[in-house]
């Protein structure tokens, strides 16, 4: 939102205009963004017990076919840092889907004149109590889709 002040004569002020930016393209290319990025790190941490995984079940293959005196040892070693690993990304993948259940947003068609009572309001209800803030949405302007806060 940008509020222009339209000057008069004399320094007298005749009023504002203020107008409303879709940023609707931008919040979106700024979600896949931050998205693309949480993929990466995601990645990143899920790679990192893959490797120890891999090392112990090839560890454990090759004293099987060796049929190695000590794998017995070698079996408890290696599956329990299996499971330790898997457990790590077990917590990695609870947490991460914990976050993704992040409440949807569910706009509704709503008059302008309501959504800009609201916005004023919050001028208002802080450090521009001297201000004096008109509306004059016109009464057949369209619906917009509106998110209130719960």
């Amino acid at each position: 939102m940008r509020i222009s002040t339209l000057p008069g004569e004399a320094g007298s002020v005749l009023g504002s205009v203020i107008t409303f930016d879709d940023l609707t393209e931008l919040l979106r290319a700024k979600k896949a963004e931050t998205w693309q990025d949480v993929a990466r790190k995601i990645a990143h941490e899920v790679r990192n017990p893959l490797t120890p995984i891999k090392l112990s079940a090839e560890r454990l293959r090759k004293k099987f076919g060796e049929r190695a005196p000590d794998f017995d040892q070698v079996f408890d070693e290696s599956s329990r840092t299996i499971i330790q690993q898997v457990d790590g990304l077990k917590g990695l993948l609870d947490e991460f889907s914990e976050f993704a259940r992040m409440p949807r947003p569910h706009p509704v068609p709503q008059h302008l004149g309501p959504i800009v009572e609201s916005v004023i309001g919050l001028y208002l209800a802080g450090a521009h109590k001297e201000v004096r803030f008109e509306n004059a949405v016109p009464a057949g302007s369209p619906n917009c889709r509106w998110t209130r806060n719960r």
